[in-house]
């Protein structure tokens, strides 16, 4: 089974919704990685003067239709929404689109 998982995260003052495709159930790392590679990537194209690093990520958990933090990858799922905060951001947990 493919598992389908969407990153987000804050690029400048717009907010980009990645979506990442694994062969099998991705690990956090996996996920994480994979994120910072593309952002890093989104960075460099929308020439923001900054290093793309992750500082906390979180992941709406359908059950209790809230922004929990992402710890464990049992909490990954197909179609799962991830959001990546980077270190010093403006953006905090509970304004999360």
């Amino acid at each position: 089974m493919v598992f389908s998982i969407c990153v987000a995260s804050a690029i400048g003052a717009s907010k980009v919704n990645v979506q990442f495709h694994f062969e099998y159930a991705p690990t956090v790392a996996q996920v994480l990685s994979r994120a910072t590679e593309a952002f890093t990537r989104l960075f460099e194209l929308r020439s923001v003067m900054s290093e793309f690093a992750v500082s906390l990520a979180m992941i709406f958990d359908e059950t209790l239709q809230r922004w929990v933090p992402l710890e464990r990858s049992a909490q990954l799922h197909h179609h799962a929404q991830v959001y990546v905060f980077q270190p010093d951001t403006a953006d905090a947990p509970g304004e999360i689109p």
